[in-house]
């Protein structure tokens, strides 16, 4: 449904494909559902406990694998604390990558979870 402004042409109905550029608003929605579909649907792994061991052992493997192959980082700089990586994760994905190392990002996070 179109809103107030659209209607009475204040602004577009439609964006432009955004062709070799993606603007904050897009990255915010991608953002958006990489994090429910991903994030929000695993336990912290830094808390782990018994009942979510599996649902731990893939948010670990996972983010070592945007580590290891996305990032090409040691390892061992990984944070031991959720939050921290959530955040660095967060913070490449809405400001400091590029628009091809959005797809580059998203692209890689469904290959990985497609086992």
């Amino acid at each position: 449904m179109a809103l107030f402004s659209q209607r009475q042409g204040y602004t577009p109905l439609n964006k432009a494909f955004q062709y070799e550029s993606v603007d904050q608003e897009l990255r915010n929605r991608l953002w958006n559902i990489f994090k429910i579909f991903v994030w929000d649907y695993w336990q912290p792994y830094s808390y782990p406990h018994p009942d979510n061991e599996l649902l731990t052992n893939l948010v670990e493997n996972f983010v070592k694998e945007y580590w290891h192959s996305f990032f090409k980082e040691p390892l061992d700089n990984i944070p031991t604390n959720f939050d921290k990586v959530y955040n660095i994760l967060r913070n490449y994905f809405l400001y400091d990558a590029e628009w091809y190392q959005i797809y580059d990002f998203v692209e890689f996070g469904i290959k990985k979870l497609s086992f």
